[in-house]
């Protein structure tokens, strides 16, 4: 009969087939190269490259320090790769056996765990791990999840395993993996508590006084390097978040309660989809449907916890598991490349699915239980294998075209011209002399702005305000403007497109010359004449650049509860041109300071709106698209300067494209060098200038 250590030997080399088959199909995919099996994997590179090159956490040539990686450790693990001379095709091989050691590691890892919490199901947990097509996927895609996975698993050994200091190190790589290693600190923190709490008042209380104060003070060690690690993001970025998550989660996009019913939504159906096989898509090969999830909540509810011990990292694991879920429900993002962010999840519970079997066997005392299920959980686990296989290479396949496009790009195109995107990062690894700008800001400081809303509206008045970064042409999709109409403006004629990508998918990849004519000319009121002559410029505002609205202490008010509307854009004609803008829809009021005037004359407020704009309105839950929100003819402004009511006439608007309106404000309404402004009424706002 083979013993615990021969099962972990056999256990790793049916890992090293899982590899090695993985390999083959990555190298089959790359036509005797490795390709990449994951677009993320693309920033861990492109960032580990410049750092091996010398320019500290930047993602393009000639750009400042970013923090799109969301870590710190993995780029600088691959870095040092590179430093040793694994560059061209040999770093990413380089990539994929480190993320193999980390697979490897894992393995040895639950063995060790299994042994120490129910030595009977070694054999069983080692190989559903094996065969575990979730954990292939989430570790040998190589992005930073295989090192948190190992990290997080060693962790949770040593403290099981009663190790006195080498959680404080675990811990401490934990916090610079991944923000999840602040979730583990505070999971140490709140066990601490529950744990010299309990042993005041019980005698079965989880863990013992002397493990609590070991907890409280592993939970420190994590939290304060992790807050260290944002100290490091303010003093590269100027901001403490990573710029990665910064502007991510429904509680950036929707209503509060929009929010909170989206968070239970995605909570609930992650739950069951997961955990139970309750789904019509990739997560119901995760593990046998139902019998699965029913076996693994029987083993957390029947192991017999008697070691007073295991129960306090026990009550660590679930609240860091629970937390954990919660932020990706709360993420907008779960479900992203089979759940990878569950990724050091899954197998300790596969570890409690097989106590479940176990324990139901024991009770149930039925002869063919045991081996029935056990074949059943183990051929389901092959099935799901076999769909990370298929599913690996057909994301290399478009990964290695894309490769291929790059080679085209950076024949055709010289590296003096610069590159912007949305939805497209993978090509630049390939474009290493290319500067590259991604809208969302996440790796291009000069596009991060905190509260940067979903539509990217905002980028048209950042780049009037920065001409500097007009780049010159666009890495999009072909279908870019069924996704992004905003975008149809600056696009100019198609220089490059991938067609043998365009057989097969709308998402082919296309390079468009960028045109900015409609971003000039429209700096100053066009449409008044000569109502303005002969008065003086004192301030102007442009509604939509997070800049003049801060300096400004902008605030807008909607009437209609549980609503969010974010900018809204027009293009259209201003005077003789076409002119793009961005606005507010006031559905309202706003206010805003003004200043400073001088007092004993007029104020004048030049405004330029419009009836119609396209944007998106976030009710609850639901969103919906603006393709023409239109406003009345004929609005009646209410405008009060510092709470004191002005009389305004009767403001028309006219129904095609921009006009501007002019509001006055009589000297005795002036007492103060910098009034607050109020304006009420439906209408949309996109500039104001005022004169004296």
């Amino acid at each position: 009969m083979l013993n615990s250590k021969n099962m972990l030997i056999l256990a790793l080399c049916g890992a090293v087939l899982i590899i090695s088959s993985f390999y083959l199909i990555l190298t089959a995919a790359g036509d005797g190269t490795p390709a990449i099996a994951e677009p993320d994997v693309i920033l861990y590179l492109q960032y580990a490259r410049n750092i091996a090159e010398g320019h500290s956490f930047t993602f393009s040539p000639g750009d400042t320090p970013s923090t799109g990686s969301t870590s710190y450790l993995y780029p600088l693990l691959l870095s040092l790769l590179y430093q040793l001379g694994a560059t061209g095709d040999a770093f990413i091989t380089a990539v994929f056996i480190l993320n193999a050691g980390f697979y490897l590691g894992i393995i040895v890892l639950l063995w060790l765990i299994t042994k120490r919490l129910h030595p009977r199901i070694v054999p069983l947990v080692l190989f559903m791990t094996v065969l575990s097509g979730h954990t292939a996927s989430a570790v040998l895609r190589q992005t930073d999840i295989g090192l948190l996975t190992f990290l997080a698993l060693a962790t949770f050994t040593s403290i099981l395993y009663g190790r006195r200091y080498l959680p404080f190190l675990l811990i401490a790589l934990c916090a610079i993996t991944r923000p999840e290693g602040f979730v583990f600190s505070i999971a140490f923190i709140s066990c601490s508590v529950i744990g010299l709490l309990a042993n005041r008042f019980f005698s079965n209380a989880p863990g013992t006084t002397k493990q609590s104060r070991q907890f409280l003070l592993y939970g420190i060690t994590g939290a304060v390097v992790f807050l260290i690690t944002l100290i490091i993001n303010y003093r590269l970025t100027g901001h403490f978040q990573f710029m990665s998550v910064a502007n991510k989660g429904y509680f950036k996009v929707y209503p509060l309660t929009g929010a909170v019913e989206h968070i239970l939504y995605d909570a609930v159906g992650l739950l069951k989809g997961v955990f139970f096989g309750l789904s019509d898509k990739a997560r119901q090969f995760y593990l046998l449907p139902l019998i699965g999830g029913a076996l693994g909540l029987a083993g957390i509810l029947l192991y017999p916890r008697k070691d007073k011990t295991i129960r306090l990292c026990e009550c660590w694991l679930a609240l860091s598991a629970g937390a954990a879920i919660a932020l990706v429900a709360s993420s907008q993002w779960q479900g992203i490349s089979n759940d990878r962010y569950l990724g050091w999840i899954f197998p300790l519970f596969l570890v409690y699915v097989s106590i479940g079997v176990f324990e139901v066997h024991d009770r149930l005392k039925a002869p063919y239980f045991l081996p029935i299920c056990t074949a059943l959980l183990l051929l389901y686990q092959i099935v799901f294998l076999a769909y990370v296989f298929c599913n690996a290479y057909t994301v290399a396949i478009t990964m290695e075209k894309d490769e291929a496009f790059a080679g085209r790009i950076a024949q055709a195109i010289p590296t003096t011209e610069r590159f912007g995107y949305m939805d497209v990062g993978g090509v630049n690894y390939y474009l290493p002399e290319h500067q590259a700008y991604n809208l969302w800001g996440i790796t291009a400081p000069g596009f991060f702005e905190k509260g940067i809303e979903q539509q990217l509206f905002h980028v048209i008045d950042l780049l009037k305000h920065r001409p500097d970064l007009r780049f010159e042409n666009w890495i999009t999709y072909l279908n870019v403007l069924e996704h992004h109409p905003w975008t149809e403006p600056f696009m100019g004629e198609a220089r490059l497109t991938d067609s043998d990508s365009a057989i097969a998918s709308p998402w082919s990849l296309v390079v468009y010359k960028a045109v900015w004519d409609t971003l000039d000319g429209g700096n100053e009121p066009l449409l008044l004449g000569d109502q303005l002559k002969e008065l003086k410029l004192i301030d102007s505002m442009d509604i939509g650049y997070i800049h003049s609205e801060e300096q400004h202490n902008y605030k807008r008010w909607l009437r209609l509860k549980n609503m969010r509307i974010p900018l809204v854009t027009l293009t259209a004609k201003l005077g003789d041109k076409d002119y793009s803008e961005v606005g507010r829809a006031v559905i309202g009021s706003e206010s805003f300071d003004v200043g400073p005037v001088q007092k004993g004359k007029p104020l004048y407020i030049a405004m330029r709106t419009a009836r119609t704009v396209e944007g998106t309105i976030y009710h609850g839950r639901q969103l919906s698209k603006i393709h023409k929100l239109e406003l009345d003819e004929m609005q009646q402004l209410k405008l009060f300067v510092d709470d004191v009511e002005v009389p305004v006439p009767e403001l028309a608007v006219g129904e095609e494209g921009f006009s501007e309106v002019l509001l006055k404000i009589p000297p005795p309404y002036l007492q103060s060098e910098n009034p607050r402004i109020m304006i009420g009424g439906d209408h949309i706002s996109f500039a104001y200038w005022f004169y004296q």
